[in-house]
């Protein structure tokens, strides 16, 4: 009779352990509570009820290492990493899948971003390497210079180049806007064929995506640079009297490579990206549509621009 009562007892005092909704590690998107072990997704901190697919697929973009997901935590990292990317179409649109939620805000912010930095990344690397020619090289190949006077040429052209550098936004803002223009009427011309963006249900975010990133080949164009800092240390040092081609040369071939690149990026991600057959001949008329758009509101902003300036001076 006791041994039954005691064993009624244990039972009575025996703890169910109350099952977790989840053992992974997940923090409240609002407050940043920890979750983990909870019977429910409710936060006892703020209070706000978390869904689990929500916070698994919040956590498997934030590993993605695009800029459009990275640029809260790793901003330069994953620029330049999405920036290396888009110079390889071939490996982007095999990475880069379409159940990544795109976001076209910040997608459209990398694009802008890399228009305008390229130049300047440009130029101030051939400008920077032209310095360093100018203060280290050139009184290694000739005996005439001595590196004080180098030193003192070298001062003297960063002071007139800090001096001049606010001449050189307004140009600079005018060599990038024909090709943001061009971003934007490639996306237009996109909605051109509106019904088939409906039968297959394309997102405008994913059609951003393929735009903005298809268009990252020019990128290459750093190549130029390269090849100006390689062209002038080899008409430095050359006593054999060979030449290298041309600059302009060079850059034709690399414009040429350029657009082979976009064409290649636009035909590779309608078919591993968007997994449309025949999408990368919309894509393609809807860019040849923006470069001639392109061309005719550049053409009429210029005409525009002279008429007003002829004006001013007449009057």
């Amino acid at each position: 009779m006791d041994n039954s009562s005691a064993h009624g007892d244990n039972a009575s005092t025996t703890v169910v352990p109350v099952p977790s909704i989840t053992d992974e590690e997940f923090n409240c998107p609002r407050c940043g509570y920890s979750l983990r072990g909870l019977p429910q997704l409710r936060c006892p901190e703020c209070g706000l009820l978390a869904n689990l697919d929500q916070l698994r697929a919040a956590r498997e973009l934030r590993s993605k290492p695009l800029f459009e997901y990275q640029w809260r935590r790793r901003p330069v990292r994953s620029f330049v990493r999405t920036a290396w990317l888009t110079v390889r179409p071939w490996r982007l649109w095999r990475e880069v899948k379409l159940e990544w939620e795109p976001r076209p805000v910040m997608i459209w912010v990398y694009g802008i971003l890399s228009l305008l930095l390229l130049p300047v990344i440009g130029s101030a690397s051939g400008y920077g390497y032209w310095l360093f020619q100018l203060s280290v090289l050139l009184p290694i190949a000739s005996s005439s210079i001595s590196f004080a006077q180098a030193n003192k040429d070298v001062l003297r052209e960063l002071s007139w180049m800090i001096n001049f550098l606010p001449d050189y936004i307004e140009p600079w803002l005018w060599g990038t806007s024909p090709f943001c223009l061009f971003l934007v009427f490639h996306y237009l011309g996109c909605q051109f064929y509106h019904r088939s963006l409906l039968r297959f249900r394309i997102k405008s975010g994913h059609l951003v995506r393929l735009v903005i990133y298809s268009s990252g080949t020019y990128w290459l164009g750093l190549m130029y640079w390269l090849y100006w800092a390689f062209y002038s240390t080899y008409t430095l040092f050359n006593r054999s009297g060979n030449s290298l081609p041309e600059a302009a040369i060079i850059n034709q071939g690399i414009s040429v490579t350029i657009t082979i690149g976009w064409i290649a990026s636009l035909i590779i991600g309608a078919r591993l990206y968007l997994q449309i057959k025949r999408g990368w001949l919309m894509l393609l008329s809807a860019g040849l549509f923006a470069l001639v758009a392109t061309f005719c509101t550049y053409f009429f902003v210029i005409q525009l621009f002279e008429r007003d300036v002829l004006s001013v001076i007449n009057n």
